[in-house]
Parts: structure tokens; C-alpha cells; sequence
């Protein structure tokens, strides 16, 4: 049974990645410390660089004007 609604089934989409085999026991590792879901760990580690880049890509905007 999925932990998802069919509205967010809806909403989610899905994306093959290639990872080395290193990068992969490592996120495993990571996200068995944090109590997660492989994929979780993998959208949390995502949603963090996306909100540092946009960060640091307004700031770099704003040095450039």
C-alpha cells in the first residue's frame, strides 16, 4: 500500500539517477543514520542544494546589478 494520496501520486513525478556504487552506500548509510528512505534522504540532500543555489544565485544576482 502506498504512503501516498492519488492526489500526490498525482503530483510526484519519477527520475532514473545514475550513481556510482560509492555514492550509493554512502546515502544508504546516510539515510539509515537519519531514519529514512533512501529516497528520502536523496530528496532531502536535493531540496537543500536547490535552497542554497537559489540562495546564493539571488545573492549573486544582486552583486551583479
Amino acid at each position: 500500500m502506498s504512503k501516498f494520496t492519488e492526489a500526490e501520486l498525482e503530483y510526484l513525478k519519477t527520475c532514473t539517477i545514475r550513481l556510482s556504487a560509492d555514492l550509493l552506500e554512502d546515502m544508504r548509510a546516510i539515510a539509515r543514520q537519519h531514519d529514512r528512505s533512501l529516497n528520502g534522504e536523496i530528496l532531502t540532500a536535493l531540496r537543500e542544494h536547490v535552497a542554497r543555489y537559489k540562495t546564493k544565485g539571488a545573492r549573486a544576482k544582486a552583486e551583479d546589478a
